[in-house]
C-alpha cells in the first residue's frame, strides 16, 4: 500500500516535533508499505538508506494558489492509497480517500483572525477537510466531542490518538554542567518557569495579574518566562511594566537544551495556566527535569496528568493565588516514569498504524 503523508506544515513547534518523531516511527515500524513524503523543507530520516520511504520536496505552502493546483496534481499522480494530511491544508478538489489529524480547534474557541476573510477561509476549509474525510484523528475526546457538535461529524468516523512528549531522548542527553540560574540572570527570589507561547488561551495576562498579587505578600516569587518568540511580544512586556514586576518577570531566550535542566531544577516548579489545550505538549520539559507542576485544570490536561500535579481554576485568579501559595508551602518530589511509559511513541505509532492499516 502506497501511504501518503503531508508535512508541508513542518515549523519549529512541539506538534511539528511531534509528527516528525511518529513519521520516522512509522516509516521503521512498517516495512510492508510506502511512505510518499510531501515537504517543503528536508527532514532527516535517521538512516536514508530506507526503502519504504520517499522524500518529495514540493515548496508548496498551505493556503497558496500552488496548493490547490500543483500539489493537487502531483497528488494525483503519486496516486496513494491513502493520504495523511495532518492538519486541515488539503487540496479542496482532492477526492481520494484520506484521514486528516486534527492537532487543535483552537481557532473555534478563539477566533484570533486578521479579518472577515481569513475567518470565513480558515472555517469554510475546515468544513470540507473534516465532512470529506474518511477517518479523522484527534489528540482528545473534547475536540472529537467539538466536531460533533459543532460540524455534525459522525463519531464512528472520529479516533482518539494518545500521543507522546517529543524530544524525551534529546533532553535526557543534555548537558549536566551545573550553572547557578540565579545569580547568572539577576534573579532574586525563588522562581517558577512558563514555556510555551503567548496566544491568547495561554492565559497569560491572569497570571501576571496574580503574579503581582503573589508579591505583595511575604511570599515573593519570580517568574522566568523559557521561550524565544514570547521575547519579543511587546503586549506581554507592557503588561509586565504596567503591574510592575520588571524585576519580577524575566524574559530568557536562546537558552541551549544543555542549559536548561538547570533552569528545571533550580525552580520551584513549572506553571501552565493554559485555558484551552489538546495536549500539553510544552509540559515535555518539566516531565523529564522532574519539575513539580502546578496547571490550570482544563479537562484535556487532568485526563493526561492525573494526581501527578497540582491544578487550579484558570478562570479564578484567587483560586490559582491560592493554590500557588499552598504549592509554596507543601513542596513536593515528583515522577513521572510511569507518564512517560503510558504516553510514549512506541504505543502512538501502534495506535496510528491500526487506522491506518484498515485501508489495506
Amino acid at each position: 500500500m502506497k501511504i501518503g503523508l503531508d508535512l508541508r506544515f513542518l515549523s519549529e513547534n512541539l506538534y511539528s516535533k511531534f509528527i516528525i518523531e511518529l513519521v520516522k516511527n512509522l516509516i521503521h515500524t512498517d516495512t510492508d508499505d510506502i511512505y510518499n513524503i510531501y515537504l517543503n523543507n528536508d527532514i532527516e530520516i535517521e538512516n536514508e538508506n530506507i526503502l519504504n520511504a520517499r522524500k518529495n520536496i514540493v515548496n508548496i505552502f498551505e493556503w497558496s494558489y500552488k496548493e490547490q493546483t500543483t500539489f493537487l496534481n502531483i497528488l494525483k499522480k503519486d496516486d496513494n492509497h491513502i493520504m495523511v494530511f495532518f492538519n486541515q491544508n488539503k487540496p479542496i478538489f482532492y477526492k481520494r480517500d484520506y484521514i486528516l489529524l486534527i492537532n487543535s480547534l483552537k481557532n473555534i474557541y478563539y477566533q484570533d483572525f486578521d479579518s472577515y476573510l481569513k475567518r470565513l477561509k480558515y472555517f469554510s476549509y475546515l468544513k470540507m477537510s473534516v465532512r470529506n474525510a474518511q477517518k479523522i484523528v484527534c489528540l482528545d475526546e473534547n475536540t472529537g466531542n467539538e466536531l460533533v457538535e459543532r460540524l455534525n461529524i459522525p463519531e464512528n468516523k472520529i479516533n482518539t490518538l494518545k500521543p507522546f512528549f517529543p524530544n524525551i531522548d534529546k533532553l535526557n542527553q543534555s548537558s549536566d554542567i551545573k550553572i547557578d540560574i540565579r545569580t547568572k540572570n539577576n534573579i532574586k527570589n525563588d522562581f517558577m518557569i512558563y514555556s510555551g507561547w503567548s496566544w491568547i488561551q495561554k492565559n497569560l495576562d491572569r497570571l501576571i495579574s496574580v503574579m503581582k498579587k503573589l508579591n505583595s505578600s511575604e511570599k515573593k516569587v519570580d517568574l522566568v518566562i523559557l521561550w524565544d518568540i514570547i521575547a519579543k511580544d511587546v503586549d506581554l512586556r507592557n503588561l509586565v511594566i504596567m503591574n510592575e514586576l520588571q524585576d519580577k518577570v524575566h524574559f530568557l531566550w536562546n537558552i541551549s537544551t544543555k542549559e536548561k535542566r538547570n533552569y528545571y531544577e533550580q525552580s520551584i516548579w513549572v506553571i501552565f495556566p493554559s485555558l484551552y489545550e489538546s495536549f500539553p505538549f510544552y509540559l515535555n520539559e518539566a516531565i523529564i527535569f522532574k519539575s513539580p507542576i502546578i496547571s490550570s485544570n482544563y479537562k484535556s490536561i487532568a485526563n493526561v496528568f492525573w494526581k501527578s500535579v497540582k491544578y487550579f481554576s484558570p478562570i479564578s485568579e484567587s483560586d490559582m493565588l491560592k493554590e500557588l501559595n499552598s504549592f509554596i508551602e507543601n513542596k513536593q518530589e515528583v515522577n513521572y516514569k510511569e507518564l512517560l511509559e503510558n504516553y510514549s511513541v512506541e504505543n502512538t505509532t501502534k495506535q496510528f498504524l491500526e487506522i491506518i492499516k484498515k485501508y489495506n
